[in-house]
């Protein structure tokens, strides 16, 4: 059985590709049952994401070091996972880290020793690869080609 990617999985936009200078950068809160613009909150809680942070520009020297907050209600997120720092001299531009059990809502701690320029996309899902509602539109995939023919 196939599963459905899309209708499994939520993708966030914790932070949009931008040079941010030295310090902490805290994201919006995001609660990980809500809907898209007009729609109620699902039945489902993504309680598991996989965090996907590419760094575009390194300050020289510069180090991030991620805090992952989570709690009941949005007014309530509380520290609850901190990630191995990430740094210019790992040479990397792309990092993947994921955490699981997490409360309804969820917010990103970013600390910058120096100018950087990044983004971070989350992909949550549920356990038990159950419904969940999505904030983005699903866009029709036109292929030009199929692999059997080259």
């Amino acid at each position: 059985m196939r599963r459905d990617r899309i209708a499994n999985e939520k993708i966030i936009d914790f932070f949009t590709p931008a040079s941010r200078a030295a310090g902490s950068v805290l994201s919006g809160v995001f609660d990980l049952r809500q809907g898209g613009s007009g729609e109620g909150p699902g039945r489902e809680i993504a309680t598991n994401i996989m965090f996907m942070c590419q760094i575009s520009t390194w300050g020289a020297g510069a180090t991030v070091v991620a805090t992952v907050l989570t709690g009941d209600t949005d007014a309530a997120v509380t520290n609850y996972c901190t990630v191995a720092g990430m740094s210019q001299a790992e040479a990397q531009d792309l990092y993947l880290w994921e955490v699981r059990d997490l409360q309804r809502y969820i917010q990103l701690l970013m600390v910058l020793s120096g100018t950087t320029l990044f983004n971070v996309l989350g992909s949550a899902n549920r356990s038990r690869r159950e419904p969940v509602i999505q904030l983005g539109d699903e866009k029709a995939v036109t292929y030009l080609r199929t692999p059997a023919t080259g």
